[in-house]
């Protein structure tokens, strides 16, 4: 310890030794001494979160056919620890931030957090909804864990589960007898809200 600025230095390398320290801070002024206590936690020097392999930050796109079942599995999730021998580092929870809080359950999407399943909560429908942005993470096992963060964009495919609609149910048109062939002598107007 600086006994001037206070400031704490190590003496020798940690790296072999994660844990916990507890010293005994002493200050005198020549005349009177106070002490007190400094804990220092030392943490693994390989503190890197998880890496998303799939989906990835280059491919995070998934797609899903509309109309299809509750349940549905849309993808596995995965991601690896860093190169830590240890079991509790190496054990991730897969998860959906929603909001501020990380969950396994929306109202739209299912994580399973010990397989990384991701499942459909709904059945989805194209022409309500077209896609969906998911924010993913996953977590070691360490206290507090490392996280990482990927958002994944869920693209509702489209399937012809709709039949087209005239836009009236009748229509009336005028025309002169005595029109040459080809002659325009009206418009019908028909929409589907299926692609193509």
């Amino acid at each position: 310890m600086n006994s001037s600025s206070g400031q704490l230095t190590s003496t020798q390398s940690l790296t072999t030794k994660a844990g916990n320290m507890l010293l005994t801070g002493v200050v005198s002024d020549g005349v009177h001494n106070a002490t007190c206590s400094i804990h220092i936690t030392i943490l693994e020097s390989s503190r890197t979160p998880p890496v998303w392999v799939s989906p990835s930050s280059d491919n995070n796109t998934l797609q899903v056919l509309e109309e299809q079942y509750l349940g549905l599995i849309i993808t596995r999730l995965q991601a690896r620890a860093d190169n830590s021998s240890s079991a509790e580092v190496a054990r991730l929870t897969y998860g959906i931030l929603y909001g501020d809080a990380f969950v396994d359950e929306t109202p739209q999407f299912k994580v399973n957090p010990v397989t990384g399943v991701l499942t459909a909560n709904i059945i989805f429908d194209r022409e309500r909804q077209d896609q969906y942005l998911l924010n993913l993470a996953v977590r070691d096992g360490r206290t507090p864990p490392l996280e990482s963060r990927l958002f994944v964009m869920v693209q509702i495919l489209d399937v012809d589960d709709n039949k087209p609609v005239f836009d009236r149910s009748n229509y009336a048109f005028s025309v002169a007898e005595s029109v040459s062939v080809n002659t325009s002598v009206g418009t019908v107007r028909a929409t589907d809200l299926d692609i193509g």
